[in-house]
């Protein structure tokens, strides 16, 4: 029983020794470093809706097209929409009338048609 014990913890005081030394070793600018978020623009934003809510019809692809002009005119923020892309995400099999039905009521809120 001894012989166990002592193997895990050699086991594990060579793990922290080795995590140890990966951090203090590390390139000093790739530690504790994040990437920077991305910025997302208008034309992405036009991708994402179409490729991620899969609009079947051609008003479907006008109306997301009346939602990015609502975004690139500051009429509707995009934070609003990328949460209301988010949850219908989820609507499965078509969340396309999900986001319409929910992006006019936010847009209706602060006082924009999207028709």
């Amino acid at each position: 029983m001894r012989g166990k014990t002592m193997v895990f913890v050699f086991l594990a005081l060579v793990g922290f020794e080795w995590g140890l030394a990966s951090v203090v070793l590390a390139p000093t600018g790739a530690r504790g470093a994040t990437p920077p978020r991305r910025q997302r623009t208008v034309g992405d934003l036009q991708e994402q809706l179409e490729v991620g809510l899969r609009p079947r019809h051609p008003d479907d692809f006008a109306f997301l097209k009346r939602v990015v002009d609502a975004v690139k005119n500051d009429q509707l923020p995009l934070q609003t929409v990328q949460v209301t892309f988010n949850w219908a995400r989820r609507r499965r099999p078509y969340p396309f009338p999900y986001f319409q039905r929910a992006v006019k009521l936010q847009a209706a809120k602060r006082g924009v048609t999207l028709r």
